[in-house]
């Protein structure tokens, strides 16, 4: 095993990690940092075309922005957590909100980690390991 962070478990293709996020920049970086680690990321601005992006692609993490316009990262979660199909895919939720409120809202979602957005990476890197390693 390499000392590199990242999904280095895995055999064969890298995990598909499905990042939904209404903010290009958040977008981009998350994206690029995924990459970096080997991951396979696919992003997405519209959390409106979520769903049917979760259900082709079978991520093996979803990764969603807790406020964009139009559908919470929250009730993206719980449709997901509905839906046969992406049921049993993790979601880590993202927000620039920290309160306990929003954690307890993401936890009833069906989320299976959540982050604030000024994550650290190291942080982030290993909570993207163990909830693709669970699935």
């Amino acid at each position: 095993m390499s000392g590199k962070s990242g999904p280095a478990f895995r055999s064969g293709p890298s995990a598909r990690v499905l990042v939904v996020d209404d903010e290009g920049s958040s977008l981009r970086l998350l994206s690029a940092l995924l990459a970096r680690e080997g991951y396979e990321p696919h992003p997405l601005s519209d959390p409106r075309r979520a769903m049917g992006e979760a259900k082709s692609l079978r991520p093996d993490l979803i990764i969603l922005d807790f406020v964009m316009p139009g559908l919470l990262g929250s009730d993206l979660a719980v449709a997901l957590k509905s839906d046969p199909d992406t049921l049993k895919v993790p979601i880590l939720i993202l927000s620039g909100m920290a309160d306990e409120d929003v954690r307890t809202i993401a936890r009833w979602s069906g989320a299976a980690a959540f982050l604030e957005k000024l994550w650290d990476e190291a942080v982030l890197l290993s909570t993207v390991q163990r909830l693709v390693k669970e699935h």
